[in-house]
């Protein structure tokens, strides 16, 4: 069975669904992706799944440097 993890522990905090989890090390990737870390760095340094750690930073970088809250509104 897959999980959704979610970037904001606030958002864990609101959630009674088992299929949803927190870890820090998702946030932590996302952060450093922000930052410039790639993902064959990421993994191993925060023991995540190649995969996963793919999936993160390709977010980070559709979210550009400042993070989600730089990218437009959606209409």
């Amino acid at each position: 069975m897959s999980r959704l993890y979610l970037l904001d522990p606030n958002d864990f905090a609101t959630t009674t669904s088992p299929e949803v989890a927190y870890d820090a090390r998702v946030q932590t990737a996302y952060l450093l992706s922000l930052q410039g870390h790639h993902a064959d760095w990421l993994a191993p340094y925060l023991d995540l799944p190649a995969e996963a750690a793919r999936t993160i930073a390709e977010h980070a970088e559709r979210s550009g440097p400042a993070g989600p809250a730089a990218r437009p509104p959606r209409r």
